[in-house]
């Protein structure tokens, strides 16, 4: 008897934790990973970055993306030989998004969307010795 209230507590206590609870899907964190590949590039380069984003119940919200590239302008060739060798691009995006809900907060609708925002590209390019040290930010 012991052992079957025990077994029942259990269930019981797993069906607690299992049950679904609200969704909101007010946040949105995304981390990315790509690659410079195309165009002029000579050496495939990683990259990295992540976006964060907010949409509540209104109509305004409000996202952020950042990204890093190192090796950026990478020409193959063997660094010790080059004079520039520390080379990277950064990007940050800055983006206000409108959304109107159609068909309700809650249920099957949906929430068409536009975004438009400002941004910045940061590119930098540098020797071990000093002698160059290039840094430019564009903002689009």
């Amino acid at each position: 008897m012991l052992m079957t209230i025990r077994r029942l507590v259990l269930v019981a206590a797993l069906l607690a934790v299992m049950a679904p609870a609200e969704a909101r899907a007010d946040w949105m964190l995304t981390p990315f990973v790509g690659a410079n590949v195309g165009g002029d590039t000579v050496k495939t380069q990683t990259n990295f970055g992540a976006s964060a984003a907010w949409m509540g119940k209104g109509v305004i919200g409000w996202e952020f993306d950042a990204g890093w590239a190192p090796d950026f302008f990478d020409t193959g060739a063997n660094t010790s030989s080059t004079l520039i060798n520390k080379t990277s691009v950064s990007t940050y995006m800055f983006n206000v998004i409108l959304g109107a809900p159609v068909g309700g907060q809650s249920g099957t609708g949906v929430r068409p969307y536009a975004s438009a925002g400002i941004g910045a590209i940061h590119s930098k390019a540098g020797s071990d010795l000093g002698l160059v040290d290039i840094s430019n930010t564009d903002l689009d």
